[in-house]
């Protein structure tokens, strides 16, 4: 039986975090019975993740949505690893089973410490946000998956507790509402 929602929380070290902690309380308080929300950094044990387990929690989820701070121009190397074992398509009966279920979407949610002019190519030189977030699109597609529009927050450490609130109630709004791409 295939539940609603998936929150996949990828920081690295939530007790570090300033946004992506709050914004995993935010979700929790709302107690809301259609999300199951896992947390990457509980679910390794002794360095590694149970893949069996993580897999059949995706596929037990029609839309997913992953969390995770922008280290580098990219997701964290933690949340790699998972994609890496996890979603690996050497497995490829498992990547099969993914293809099969209707109507599956994914999203990410990005917070960032860095400004959002830094990604505008016509100013910097820098490639645009949506480039560093593009794999995302490709391994949705090969994969299955409808990719929604992702959200993303921006210089993260000049907001205020009330602002990362605000920002996760938007986030969880257009997770909720959005219409596939």
């Amino acid at each position: 039986m295939c539940m609603n929602n998936l929150v996949i929380f990828g920081h690295p070290n939530l007790d570090h975090s300033m946004i992506n902690s709050a914004w995993l309380k935010h979700l929790q308080n709302k107690n809301d019975k259609n999300t199951t929300i896992h947390v990457l950094c509980k679910a390794m044990k002794d360095g590694k993740f149970d893949v069996d387990a993580e897999r059949k929690l995706i596929l037990q989820h029609k839309k997913i949505l992953v969390v995770y701070p922008f280290y580098w121009y990219n997701h964290p190397s933690f949340l790699q690893r998972w994609l890496e074992e996890v979603w690996s398509d050497k497995d490829l009966a498992f990547v099969e089973s993914l293809r099969k279920v209707e109507d599956k979407q994914l999203m990410i949610a990005v917070t960032a410490a860095a400004e959002q002019a830094r990604f505008n190519i016509s100013n910097t030189g820098y490639f645009p946000f949506d480039f560093h977030i593009s794999s995302w699109a490709a391994m949705a597609n090969y994969i299955g998956y409808k990719f929604l529009p992702s959200y993303s927050i921006f210089e993260v450490y000049s907001k205020t507790p009330q602002q990362h609130l605000q920002a996760c109630d938007e986030m969880w709004n257009q997770f909720l509402t959005a219409k596939i791409r």
